[in-house]
């Protein structure tokens, strides 16, 4: 699936970051009427992207970059308190996205690891809050990113960006 950012979008996300900000890219998530395995896993995004900006010296120069992970269907495991599923990079590379949905809490809880490092953790009940309180801390230095204006293979709902108030 191929999103792009209009102009003023992406224009908008690099003003956020470069002012301290974050940019989140809200992904669809997994839908039963797809049949086979979808029926288990609905529910799930299907991506986790993490967003940043690219590590030029002069902020002129500067772009926002993603780094996106897809859901690995092998990693689901389901019993009755939880469903859980892992995130891989497209790239090979030791960051990962894991996510557990607690049934009887109705709660998201998820985390980015570098091999064995988690880096981040985010909860909440609500997919969307959850999916921008864990990504809100943007790409890690080591992370494999590409330019965010084509969100390629995104599979993006929509983006939030904050932009602090500095005024």
């Amino acid at each position: 699936m191929l999103a792009k950012l209009n102009e003023n979008d992406y224009l908008r996300c690099v003003r956020a970051l470069r002012a301290g900000g974050f940019v989140c890219v809200l992904p669809h998530v997994i839908d039963p009427a797809w049949g086979g395995h979808a029926q288990r896993l609905a529910g799930f995004p299907i991506t986790m992207c993490f967003t940043g900006l690219s590590r030029e010296v002069e902020q002129d120069c500067q772009f926002a970059v993603t780094s996106c992970y897809v859901f690995d269907p092998s990693t689901y495991v389901e019993d009755e308190e939880r469903r859980s599923m892992t995130y891989l990079c497209q790239a090979p590379c030791a960051y990962r996205v894991e996510l557990v949905y607690r049934k009887r809490e109705s709660r998201w809880e998820g985390q980015k690891l570098q091999d064995a490092q988690v880096l981040v953790n985010a909860s909440g009940p609500e997919l969307q809050q959850f999916i921008i309180h864990l990504t809100m801390l943007g790409v890690e230095p080591g992370e494999p990113v590409r330019k965010l204006q084509t969100i390629e293979g995104s599979s993006c709902a929509g983006i939030y960006v904050f932009t602090p108030d500095l005024g």
